[in-house]
């Protein structure tokens, strides 16, 4: 572990420029994230599951709600 006294004035290292992203690069990123979220359908369904997964897709639901449910008191609870 290194101690450094508290006036300590060491700086934090700078990063090389060959290291550091480019905007182009930043922008397709940006771009592409846009994309991606504004492209995405939603998912929904007209009722639950069938098949062999329809009684756990229920069942976890019911779940999840009562889970949330219980998360939303504690907020209650503690503000």
């Amino acid at each position: 572990m290194v101690h450094t006294p508290l006036n300590s004035t060491r700086q934090a290292p700078m990063i090389s420029p060959e290291r550091r992203p480019s905007a182009g690069k930043a922008l397709v990123a940006i771009g592409s994230a846009f994309l991606l979220a504004t492209l995405a359908l939603p998912a929904s369904a007209d009722g639950p599951g069938r098949g062999q997964t329809a009684d756990f897709e229920k069942a976890y639901l019911e779940f999840i709600i009562d889970h949330h449910y219980s998360a939303l008191r504690m907020t209650d609870v503690t503000f």
